[in-house]
C-alpha cells in the first residue's frame, strides 16, 4: 500500500512541481562521496562483517549511472556524486540507490550537500556445496600389473565415487562418469612421486579440485611398487549463476595461497574463505591457485551464457514544503538505470529527471556541459580512497536521458559521444558531442553498406556555463615529453590526441597513431598540460636521399582537439553523418556535418576508392568547407606551437566558402612500382585537419622498378602553401623538387647514382642542382662498406649548397645490424652518424633523425637523433645526437644518460644534453637540458618520479612531477603527488600541484582525507594561487546509527582577488525500533574572506518510516537560511512532507 502511495505521488508530482518558478545558484554545489564494500552475508544479517569475504570485481550501478568495479577485498567508492542541493527557495533531492550488478542487492540511501555516505551491500552466498569424492574399489580384474606403456610409464587407473551427474577432469582429461557416479581415469606413472589433478563438477554448481598422490617405486627383487594416497581437497567452491549471465563464485583456499579468479585477485578471509563476481562474456573464465607447496594448478569454470536483465535500479522522491518566502513548494525527481542483453542485444540506459526541467529539449542537453568523461578534479575529489577499486561514469555529463545500445553491426548512443567523421585525410570532423549517434553496417548481397548520423542541441547548461568552445592545437614536437595547449580549463574526456608524421617535401602523412589517455599520455584539465609516456623525437627516418646528407627526414607533431570552457554563444546546433557502400574493390562514402549558430559552419566530403591490389590502387577525396567550425574564434582556436606550447602562432583563417581535392593512386606492376598524387585547397578551407589562410597544394609522382641488377626510381614533388613565418602568421611558401635514382649490382659491389634540382619560388627565389654516386661493397659476410659523394652543381638565389661526402660502413649478425656513416660538407660541415639496430634482450643500437646545419628558411625543415642504448644486468647506458631544424632556428644537441637498478624493483634514469641553436638572425643560442626519473615498487610502496629542465638562452622550461603510495597497513593507505611546469623568458607559464591524502577503511567506518595546493599561469594569463582541504567520514554502529560528514576549505586567490570559502555537513540517522528511524541534517556554507556573500545555516530534522528500500518522512528545517551562499538574503524554515520509493 505504501508504495502504491508513493508512486502515485511521484507521478503526479512533477506536472504541479512545473508550473513553479525556480531559482538556480550560480556556484556549484560540492560533490558527494559513497563509500562501501560487498561482500558474502555468510550469517545473512545484511551486514558486512569482517569475518565475510569481499565479492572482487562485484560492479556497484547507481541509479544516476555511475559504476564502480570492486577491489580483491570487496571495497568500491563512488566519488563526486550529487548530494542535496540547497538554493534560496529549496533543499530538495539527495536520494540515492545503488545496485550489484547481476546480484540482485540493491540499497536506497541519501546524501547531505556534498555530504559522505557508507553503504555496505551484502550478496546471499550460493546455496551449492562443494561436491565430495569418496574412493571406489576398482572393478574385478582392474587391479592387475601396471603395464608399461611407450613413453616408459606405467598404465595405472584411478578410481573414485562422484555425486550423479556431476562430471570430473582428471589431468586435464575428461573422465566417463557412470550413471551411479562412479569413474575410471587411466593415467601414467613416472618413478617417484606423481600428483594428478581432479576437478569435480556437481550439477547444482558446485565444484572441487583434488589432488590425488600415487608413489611408483621398483621392487629389490623386481617389479614395480604402487602406493596410492588418499585423495586431499585443494579447494572447494560454490558458484550460483547471476542474473542477465556471469556468475557469483564463492569458496575457500588454502592457507598462504593465492587466488586468481577470471583476471581478479580476490583476497581471503582469514579462514581462506574468499568471493568473486565473474561477469558474463569474460573471455578468461579460470580459476588459477598459487600455493608454496604445491605446483600452480588452472581449472576452467563454466559460465552460464548471457542473457536478460543484469540490472534495474531506481529511485523516485517527491518533497512538499510549507512556509518561507517560497510558500507552498513541490520538488520532485526520478532517475533510473538498467542493463542487460536480449538476445544478441546489449543495453544500457538511464533517465534522471526532476522538477526544474523547462521543455522537452533540455531531455537531449546534459545539466553539466564542462564534462564529456568520467574523470575527477584534483582540486575537488580525493586523492586516496583507500581501495583499489575502478570507477565510472555511464552518463558524466548527468544528462536526463542516456542510452547504449549495441548490436552485431549497429550501435546507438544517446548522450555523450563523438562526431566520429575520421578515416579520411579531407573532411575530418571529429568533436565530443551530448546528443545522439547511431550507426550501423549490413551486407546486402555483394554490397556491404555502413552509415552513421549524429545530432546535438547544445545550450546553456543547469549551472549557468556557456556551451565550451572547440579547439585544435598542432605542437611541433621539441624531443620532450611535456606539452601546453593553447586554452586551459580543458572540457574533461573531450581531447582527442594524435602523433603525425609528414614527409617535409611533399606535406603527405607517412604515419600516425592515436593515443590513448593513461597508457600514453596524461592531462591537467585545468592549465591544459599534457605529459607523454615517454619523450617524442622531432623527426623519424629514413632519409632521402641516399648518396647526400642522410639527416633530412619526416616531421613529428602532436595534434590535439579538444573543448574548454570559454564564454561565447548561448548555443549551437549540430547535425551531421556519414553513408558508404562497398562492392567488390569500389568504395564509395559521403559524409556532412553543419554547425548552427551566430557564424555557422558546413562542411561536406566525399571519398571515392578502387583497390585492385598490388597492380592498382586509386583513392579521391573532395570536401567543401563554408565558415570555420571553432566558432567566432577561429584564430585562438586554430593554434600552432613550434616550442610545444609555450608559444603559439594562431591562424587567421576568413571562413569563407572553399573547397579542397585529394587525388592519390599507387600501385605495382611486376617489377615496377609507381604513385601519384595530387592535393589541392583552397582559402578559406577549413576541417578538423587542415585550416587554410592561403591556398596549398601538393602534388607529384614517384615510379621505379627493377630489372635484374638494376634498380631505378625517380620522384617529382610540388608544395606550396603557407608555411610558418619567423614572427608569426603566415608566410606563402611554394618549391618544386626532381630527384631521381639508379642503383646497379654486379658480385659483391653495389653502385647507386642520384641527381636532384629544386627550384624554390617563395618566400625568396632559388635554385639547386646536384648529382652524386655511392658504392656499396660486401666486403666479407656481414659486413658491407660504403663511399659516397655528393656535388652542388648549380646553385642561385636562396638555394643551398649541398655538396657532402661521406664513407660508412655496415655490420650484420644474427642479433641486428649496426652502420657507421661519417662526412664532410662545404656548408653541412662534419657529420657522424651511428644507425642500426640491435636484437639481443636488453640492449639496442639504433638511428632515427638528423638536420641539415645551415641557417633555415621557412619553407623547409628537417630534424635528427642518433644513439646507442647497452644494458647490462640491472645498468642501462645510452647516448643520443639530436638535431632539430625549423622555422625558428635549428636545435644541435647530444643527449647522454644512464639508467641503472641499484636494488629489486628501484630503477633510477638520467639524461643530459648540451647544444646550440641558431636563430633566423645568425645569433647562436647555447642550449642545455637534463632530465631524469626513478620508479620504485618495494612490497606495500610504489614511487615514481620524473622531470626535465631546459635552457635557451633566455628561454628556460623546468617539468617535473612524481607520486607515491604507501599501504601503512591493510586498511590505512598514505598517497601523494606533485607536478610542477614552469616556462620562464618573455611568456612566462607556471603550473604547480601538490597533493597528500590519505584513506582509513574499516569495518563500519571509513575516513578520507586530501590537502591540495595549486598554482598556475598560463602565458599571458593572471596567476591563481589556491589551496582546498577535503574531508569525509563515515560510520554504522551497531546497525542502528549512521553517520556522514564531509567538509571542504579552499583559500584561492586570483587576478590580486580573495574568495576563501567553506562547506561542510552532517548527516546521521538512527533506527529507533523496526522501520522507524529519525535523521538529522547540518548544512554549512559561507565565505571566510573576499567577497560579501551570505552565509548559508540550515539544520533538517525529520522521522520516517521504511518499507523496504523505500521511505517516508515528515520533517522541519529549524534554523532555515541566513543566506544562501550566493546573496545576503534571510529565509524562514518550513516544514516537509517527503517521499521515496527505490528499487
Amino acid at each position: 500500500m505504501m508504495k502504491r502511495a508513493l508512486l502515485w505521488l511521484v507521478t503526479v508530482a512533477p506536472a504541479a512541481a512545473l508550473a513553479q518558478a525556480v531559482s538556480l545558484g550560480a556556484e556549484r554545489e560540492p560533490s558527494g562521496t559513497v563509500l562501501g564494500r560487498v561482500c558474502l552475508d555468510l550469517d545473512g544479517d545484511g551486514r558486512c562483517g569482517a569475518h565475510e569475504p569481499g565479492v572482487a570485481g562485484a560492479r556497484v550501478v547507481g541509479e544516476d549511472g555511475s559504476l564502480s568495479l570492486a577491489d580483491g577485498r570487496g571495497r568500491y567508492h563512488l566519488l563526486e556524486r550529487t548530494g542535496r542541493i540547497v538554493l534560496r527557495d529549496r533543499t530538495a533531492y539527495g536520494g540515492h540507490v545503488v545496485a550489484v550488478e547481476g546480484l540482485g542487492v540493491r540499497r536506497a540511501f541519501e546524501l547531505a550537500p556534498g555530504g559522505a555516505a557508507g553503504v555496505d551491500l551484502a550478496v546471499a552466498p550460493p546455496r551449492a556445496s562443494p561436491p565430495a569424492l569418496a574412493e571406489a574399489e576398482p572393478a574385478e580384474g582392474a587391479a592387475t600389473a601396471p603395464a608399461p606403456r611407450e613413453d616408459g610409464r606405467l598404465g595405472w587407473a584411478l578410481a573414485a565415487r562422484v555425486a550423479p551427474g556431476a562430471s570430473v577432469t582428471v589431468a586435464g582429461a575428461p573422465a566417463e562418469v557412470a550413471t551411479d557416479g562412479t569413474f575410471r581415469a587411466e593415467v601414467g606413472l613416472a618413478p617417484g612421486d606423481n600428483v594428478f589433478p581432479l576437478v569435480v563438477v556437481a550439477a547444482d554448481g558446485g565444484l572441487a579440485v583434488y589432488s590425488w598422490r600415487v608413489h611408483r617405486a621398483s621392487r629389490a627383487r623386481g617389479g614395480e611398487l604402487i602406493v596410492p594416497a588418499t585423495p586431499v581437497r585443494v579447494i572447494g567452491l560454490t558458484t550460483s549463476a547471476a542474473a542477465g549471465g556471469g556468475a557469483l563464485v564463492h569458496g575457500e583456499a588454502p592457507a598462504g595461497a593465492r587466488v586468481r579468479l577470471a583476471g581478479l585477485a580476490p583476497m581471503p578471509t582469514a579462514s581462506g574463505a574468499f568471493a568473486a563476481f565473474v561477469p558474463p562474456g569474460a573471455e578468461d573464465a579460470a580459476l588459477e591457485l598459487l600455493a608454496a607447496d604445491a605446483t600452480p594448478l588452472a581449472v576452467k569454470l563454466p559460465l552460464p551464457r548471457a542473457h536478460g536483465l543484469r540490472v534495474a535500479t531506481g529511485v523516485a522522491e517527491l518533497e512538499l514544503s510549507l512556509g518561507g518566502d517560497a510558500g507552498f513548494l513541490v520538488t520532485a525527481r526520478g532517475a533510473a538505470t538498467a542493463a542487460g542483453k536480449a538476445g544478441s542485444v546489449e543495453y544500457a540506459a538511464g533517465v534522471d529527471v526532476d522538477d526544474r526541467e523547462r521543455s522537452f529539449a533540455d531531455l537531449a542537453r546534459p545539466r553539466d556541459a564542462l564534462v564529456a568523461e568520467h574523470a575527477l578534479d584534483p582540486e575537488g575529489s580525493f586523492l586516496a580512497s583507500g581501495d583499489d577499486a575502478a570507477a565510472g561514469d555511464r552518463n558524466p555529463g548527468r544528462g536526463r536521458l542516456w542510452a547504449r545500445v549495441e548490436a552485431p553491426g549497429a550501435r546507438l548512443d544517446l548522450g555523450n559521444a563523438r562526431a566520429g567523421l575520421t578515416g579520411a585525410e579531407l573532411g575530418r570532423y571529429d568533436r565530443p558531442l551530448f546528443g545522439a549517434k547511431a550507426r550501423g553496417e549490413r551486407d546486402l548481397g555483394p554490397v556491404r553498406l555502413e552509415a552513421s548520423a549524429f545530432g546535438a542541441t547544445i545550450r546553456t547548461d543547469a549551472a549557468g556555463n556557456a556551451p565550451p568552445r572547440v579547439a585544435h592545437d598542432v605542437l611541433t614536437a621539441t624531443g620532450g615529453a611535456f606539452f601546453w595547449l593553447s586554452h586551459g580549463e580543458v572540457v574533461p574526456g573531450s581531447e582527442s590526441v594524435r602523433i603525425e608524421w609528414r614527409d617535409p617535401w611533399t606535406g603527405r602523412a607517412s604515419d600516425g597513431r592515436v593515443l590513448v589517455r593513461g597508457e600514453d599520455y596524461e592531462v591537467d584539465w585545468v592549465s591544459g598540460r599534457i605529459v607523454l609516456a615517454r619523450p617524442l623525437s622531432s623527426a623519424a627516418a629514413p632519409p632521402v636521399l641516399a648518396t647526400g646528407e642522410p639527416f633530412a627526414a619526416q616531421r613529428a607533431v602532436v595534434v590535439v582537439d579538444y573543448q574548454h570552457a570559454a564564454t561565447g554563444p548561448d548555443g549551437e546546433d549540430l547535425a551531421g553523418g556519414r553513408i558508404g557502400a562497398t562492392v567488390g574493390p569500389l568504395s564509395l562514402s559521403a559524409h556532412g556535418a553543419n554547425e548552427e549558430r551566430e557564424q555557422g559552419y558546413r562542411l561536406g566530403a566525399a571519398t571515392a576508392s578502387l583497390d585492385l591490389g598490388a597492380p592498382f590502387l586509386l583513392r579521391a577525396e573532395a570536401a567543401h568547407s563554408r565558415g570555420t567550425p571553432y566558432g567566432t574564434g577561429a584564430a585562438s582556436a586554430f593554434g600552432r606551437s613550434p616550442d610545444g606550447g609555450v608559444g603559439f602562432a594562431p591562424l587567421e583563417v576568413d571562413g569563407g566558402e572553399a573547397g579542397a581535392v585529394h587525388v592519390e593512386a599507387s600501385g605495382a606492376l611486376g617489377p615496377a612500382r609507381y604513385a601519384a598524387w595530387w592535393r589541392e585547397r583552397e582559402a578559406g578551407y577549413a576541417d578538423f585537419e587542415f585550416a587554410e589562410p592561403v591556398a596549398a597544394r601538393e602534388r607529384g609522382v614517384e615510379a621505379g622498378g627493377s630489372a635484374r641488377s638494376v634498380t631505378a626510381s625517380a620522384t617529382y614533388a610540388e608544395r606550396e602553401g603557407a608555411g610558418p613565418a619567423e614572427e608569426g602568421g603566415v608566410t606563402p611558401s611554394e618549391a618544386r623538387r626532381l630527384t631521381g635514382r639508379v642503383t646497379t649490382r654486379a658480385g659483391r659491389l653495389s653502385l647507386t647514382g642520384e641527381a636532384a634540382h629544386a627550384r624554390l619560388v617563395a618566400p625568396e627565389a632559388g635554385e639547386e642542382s646536384s648529382a652524386g654516386v655511392r658504392a656499396d661493397w660486401r666486403a666479407a659476410p656481414g659486413l658491407s662498406l660504403d663511399l659516397s659523394h655528393h656535388q652542388g652543381l648549380a646553385v642561385s638565389g636562396a638555394g643551398r649548397d649541398p655538396t657532402f661526402a661521406a664513407a660508412g660502413a655496415t655490420m650484420r649478425s644474427r642479433d641486428g645490424r649496426l652502420s657507421v656513416r661519417g662526412g664532410w660538407g662545404p656548408e653541412l660541415g662534419p657529420r657522424v652518424l651511428l644507425s642500426g639496430e640491435r636484437g639481443r634482450e636488453g640492449e639496442a643500437i639504433y638511428w632515427t633523425y638528423t638536420v641539415d646545419p645551415d641557417a633555415p628558411s621557412a619553407f623547409r625543415s628537417s630534424g635528427s637523433a642518433l644513439g646507442a642504448r647497452s644494458r647490462a644486468g640491472a645498468a642501462e647506458v645510452f647516448t643520443e645526437e639530436q638535431l632539430e631544424r625549423d622555422a625558428f632556428g635549428l636545435r644541435a644537441a647530444r643527449v647522454v644518460g644512464a639508467s641503472v637498478s641499484p636494488l629489486r624493483g628501484l630503477t633510477l634514469t638520467v639524461t643530459a644534453e648540451r647544444g646550440a641553436r641558431l636563430r633566423p638572425d645568425g645569433d647562436d643560442v647555447e642550449r642545455t637540458g637534463a632530465a631524469g626519473a626513478a620508479a620504485l615498487v618495494r612490497g606495500p610502496l610504489r614511487l615514481a618520479l620524473r622531470g626535465e629542465a631546459r635552457r635557451e638562452g633566455d628561454d628556460a622550461q623546468v617539468a617535473t612531477g612524481g607520486s607515491a603510495e604507501w599501504r601503512a597497513a591493510e586498511r590505512l593507505t598514505l598517497s601523494t603527488r606533485a607536478t610542477w611546469a614552469h616556462a620562464g623568458g618573455p611568456r612566462e607559464a607556471l603550473a604547480f600541484e601538490a597533493a597528500a591524502g590519505a584513506a582509513l577503511r574499516l569495518e563500519g567506518g571509513a575516513l578520507l582525507a586530501t590537502v591540495a595546493r595549486i598554482a598556475e599561469q598560463r602565458p599571458d594569463a593572471e596567476h591563481r594561487d589556491a589551496l582546498v582541504a577535503r574531508l569525509a567520514a563515515t560510520a554504522d554502529v551497531a546497525s542502528r546509527l549512521a553517520l556522514g560528514a564531509a567538509a571542504a576549505i579552499g583559500w584561492q586567490e586570483a587576478a590580486g582577488e580573495r574568495d576563501d570559502r567553506i562547506a561542510a555537513s552532517v548527516r546521521a540517522e538512527v533506527r529507533v525500533m523496526g522501520p522507524v528511524d529519525v535523521a538529522a541534517e547540518y548544512a554549512r556554507r559561507s565565505p571566510l574572506a573576499g567577497r560579501p556573500l551570505g552565509d548559508l545555516d540550515a539544520v533538517r530534522g525529520e522521522a520516517g518510516v521504511r518499507a523496504g528500500q523505500s521511505r517516508i518522512a515528515l520533517g522541519y528545517t529549524f534554523l532555515g537560511f541566513s543566506g544562501d551562499g550566493i546573496a545576503p538574503d534571510e529565509d524562514d524554515g518550513r516544514v516537509f512532507l517527503r517521499a521515496q520509493l527505490a528499487y
